[in-house]
């Protein structure tokens, strides 16, 4: 089957979907997701949204043994972020401007790999495996408002001030993992007993600070 879906609206809005299913052969057979948005916070310029990805994943059993599921992930997300107002007495305060500026961003990069695997090596034995690979990197610049007001015992009166207040980073986000289970099923003693032996390794790295990003090193 395929299903391709689209919604468009006021503030530039747009929305397009695609769910794709082809069985190739009895063996294999692949679906893919796809998926474009983008729009702006209404009422909130230059405040905006905007996203890319994709879930692919394939499926492949060339013998009644042997299974296997590879999986993709994909996602581009990038904004011009709205942080907000701010509350006045636990209330929202009404009327605050979007003191989002041109060069402010929200930006996150996601990619996974996934790998599924299933053997069979008799009625009483069978493997499992998972094995997943990924990464994220996000990064961002923010601007908001920050509101100073004078003391009453100030000359000048009490009055409220509204300055600009920047918030920015950077991340980086590595792993790995890998899940191996070997079922055993066996009769001893008269009884019946299923056993599980696993195996799991994990390498999760991360990596911040704040823009800009230093340069990578060179030999």
């Amino acid at each position: 089957f395929a299903n391709v879906q689209g919604t468009i609206g006021s503030d530039d809005h747009l929305r397009l979907t695609a769910d794709v299913n082809k069985v190739v052969s009895d063996s294999f057979a692949i679906r893919a997701n796809a998926l474009y948005a983008k729009e702006d916070v209404p009422d909130r310029a230059p405040a905006y949204r905007k996203r890319e990805g994709a879930a692919i994943s394939a499926y492949f059993t060339p013998t009644d043994a042997f299974e296997a599921t590879l999986d993709y992930y994909g996602l581009r997300a990038k904004d011009n972020p709205d942080v907000g107002g701010y509350l006045v007495a636990g209330k929202p305060a009404p009327n605050v401007p979007s003191y989002a500026q041109q060069e402010d961003f929200l930006e996150s990069d996601v990619d996974t790999f996934t790998a599924r695997l299933k053997y069979k090596f008799s009625d009483n034995v069978r493997l499992t495996s998972l094995t997943r690979y990924g990464s994220a990197d996000n990064g961002y610049v923010l601007s908001g408002g920050h509101n100073a007001t004078t003391g009453a015992n100030n000359p000048g009166g009490v009055y409220t001030t509204t300055t600009l207040s920047a918030h920015q980073g950077w991340q980086e986000v590595r792993y790995f993992a890998n899940q191996e289970n070997l079922f055993v099923d066996a009769e001893l003693f008269g009884l019946k007993h299923e056993m599980i032996f696993g195996f799991e390794y994990t390498d999760h790295a991360v990596k911040n600070g704040v823009l800009p990003k230093p340069a990578p090193c060179t030999f």
